[in-house]
């Protein structure tokens, strides 16, 4: 049970040097430092947790104003091709909400995995984080805009 817990740590660790790449990502991880017991662990991933939150909230803005000017200056020229971006707008409307329920899920599953465990929480809202930090890139390359 152990090495499975050690496995998963390094699950949700690994994936966070990946998240170097992402601009203000990075900073996340000088908000705060887990500390010495489990109740400032959990307060450290809540807080990190909320940091990528708004930056991605703001990427997902951001993709969104992007097709939207797109979709203005095709609609200068009366282009034909300009109704693929009313579609696309809505797919990526879509699949966001679709992404919210896959990461409630994902995560809520490692938290009962550790029912009654004193990092439960904590590895929670990492796990939280951590895959908003790999959606935050996706939206940069969906659009090619970055933050």
């Amino acid at each position: 049970m152990k090495s499975f817990y050690k496995l998963l740590l390094l699950i949700l660790i690994i994936p966070s040097a990946h998240a170097e790449d992402i601009s203000d990502t990075k900073y996340a991880k000088n908000v705060c430092d887990y500390g010495p017991n489990s109740r400032t662990a959990v307060g450290c991933a809540i807080k990190r947790f909320k940091v990528v939150e708004k930056l991605l909230n703001k990427q997902y803005k951001k993709s969104h104003r992007e097709l939207n000017s797109i979709k203005k200056s095709c609609d200068k020229y009366s282009s034909n091709k300009c109704n693929k971006y009313v579609d696309i707008k809505q797919l990526h409307i879509k699949s966001q909400r679709s992404w919210i329920k896959f990461r409630e899920n994902e995560c809520k599953a490692i938290e009962t995995w550790y029912r009654n465990g004193k990092l439960q929480k904590q590895l929670y809202y990492d796990c939280m984080r951590t895959i908003a930090e790999r959606r935050i890139d996706d939206f940069k390359k969906f659009t090619g805009y970055q933050t």
